[in-house]
């Protein structure tokens, strides 16, 4: 798995400690104003209209005199939203002023420390800054496996190896652990709530129609699905973008093209004289899904196609990974969602190249020949991942493949029914032989909840890309 961008907005839905301190008369009503003007921001944020919660919040930021009356906690909430809008929509450099106030208003305030790491290390290379900032949200939320990723990330950009590959299994084991407390309180993760279409394969072949319209149809009314495989569950979706948009996402990217990372990386480097060849070839760029026309109908249109809700289809959607794989270029096997990164589905776009004969297919290995069969797929299984590990060449001779065709898409689940990780998803992208191959990943996750039933204060916190 790469190691992945991170964003962080938290909406505060109560009023508990809004105010620094109890007022009377005029200055009571004044008050009472505020709270409610607070309240309706962030109800409108949590409704998915961005850009009027976004007004919102800099009506309450531009009264000064009104805003100092806010607890320290409560307007740094408030600045840490409004950067959390700007950034998700592309704008690093207008997120980057509400981010620093939230600090300066409360340095204990862990949310706006993490947002502004994350921004002065993935979009400026200020990692030294982000590094002590990363530091101080850890020590003041342990418990928060964000954090310490976010952390993991730094530390492996300023070569810090061993401690990065601690915090990043830090941030698992604190992941699984909350995931298995949510269960045991009665299992009201998100994907019990059925905030996504998931469609069922007959066979290998079957066309199912997705209900869904497009502009770019290749002649079919609705977006068709093709099963590429029962077990795992993966669809292909033919001209799923247009040559505008693929041309388009690819000059964006080319410019922020960096080293593809991942974090088996940690462990090649850790095991001193390691001979294991790298997870994988390739470099990586990151867009954002709003901001930009082509990234938002993209965004849109795969998210009609899972039926998401438009208030959360945003939230829910990850920034767009751009990978470019040059000749000799490959990823090993792998698995796009743990307890961490809990990515329901992932659409995989074929943007260009590499042409026909030249490898870069997409390998499901644990999908003998697409079907799913029981009883070859479970010893395939009994082998384990790492058996698959450290040998493309023969990891793309078992399975499933998909042919990298320009402009079609290959979605595949990464959870079963029950929202746990599906062994069989296993896959990987076979060795490009001539050329260059261009593709992009679209991984959307379920909604990160923090609600508790019977506490004070109840806090939901969305990632944001």
């Amino acid at each position: 798995m790469g190691a992945r961008r991170l964003g962080f907005v938290t909406y505060l839905v109560t009023v508990f400690a809004l105010v620094t301190c109890t007022f009377h008369g005029d200055a009571a009503e004044t008050t009472d104003l505020l709270v409610t003007q607070v309240q309706d921001a962030l109800a409108t944020h949590a409704s998915g209209d961005v850009d009027a919660a976004l007004e919102k919040y800099d009506a309450l930021t531009a009264d000064t005199d009104s805003f100092g009356r806010l607890s320290p906690n409560a307007a740094s909430s408030v600045l840490n939203n409004a950067g959390g809008i700007r950034y998700s929509a592309g704008d690093t450099y207008g997120a980057f002023p509400y981010w620093e106030r939230a600090v300066r208003v409360d340095p204990t305030h862990a949310e706006s420390l993490v947002n502004l790491a994350l921004l002065l290390s993935e979009d400026r290379g200020e990692h030294e800054t982000a590094l002590r900032l990363a530091r101080t949200a850890v020590k003041l939320r342990p418990e928060h496996a964000k954090s310490h990723h976010l952390l993991g990330n730094i530390l492996q950009r300023l070569g810090q190896i061993p401690e990065a590959h601690l915090r990043f299994k830090t941030a698992e084991a604190l992941a699984s652990d909350a995931q298995a407390k949510r269960g045991g309180e009665g299992g009201d993760d998100a994907h019990s709530e059925n905030i996504h279409k998931r469609y069922e394969a007959k066979h290998v072949g079957f066309l199912q129609s997705t209900g869904v319209s497009s502009d770019n149809l290749n002649g079919d009314e609705f977006i068709m699905l093709e099963t590429v495989s029962v077990v795992p569950l993966v669809f292909r979706i033919k001209g799923f973008l247009t040559q505008q948009e693929r041309e388009t996402l690819i000059r964006l990217a080319e410019p922020e093209m960096e080293t593809s990372r991942t974090l088996a990386d940690e462990d090649t480097n850790i095991k001193q004289g390691s001979k294991k060849p790298p997870p994988r070839v390739s470099s990586t760029a990151w867009l954002p899904t709003r901001g930009n026309s082509v990234s938002e109908t993209i965004t849109n249109r795969a998210a009609d196609v899972l039926q998401l809700d438009p208030a959360t289809r945003f939230v829910s959607s990850e920034r767009l990974q751009v990978l470019k794989y040059t000749q000799g270029g490959y990823f090993d096997a792998h698995h796009e969602s743990t307890a961490f990164l809990n990515r329901f589905v992932t659409l995989l776009y074929y943007l260009d190249g590499p042409g026909a004969g030249n490898g870069g297919e997409t390998v499901f290995p644990l999908a003998p020949d697409g079907f799913g069969g029981e009883e070859s797929g479970a010893q395939q299984r009994e082998r384990g991942l790492h058996d698959l590990q450290g040998n493309i060449t023969a990891v793309c001779e078992m399975g499933a493949r998909t042919k990298p065709i320009p402009g079609d898409a290959i979605m595949f689940f990464n959870l079963d029914e029950a929202g746990a990780v599906d062994s069989n998803a296993i896959h990987a992208a076979c060795e490009v032989t001539n050329g260059v191959k261009w593709a992009a990943n679209h991984w959307f996750k379920y909604p990160e909840t923090t609600t508790r039933k019977g506490s004070k204060t109840n806090t939901d916190e969305k990632e944001l890309r």
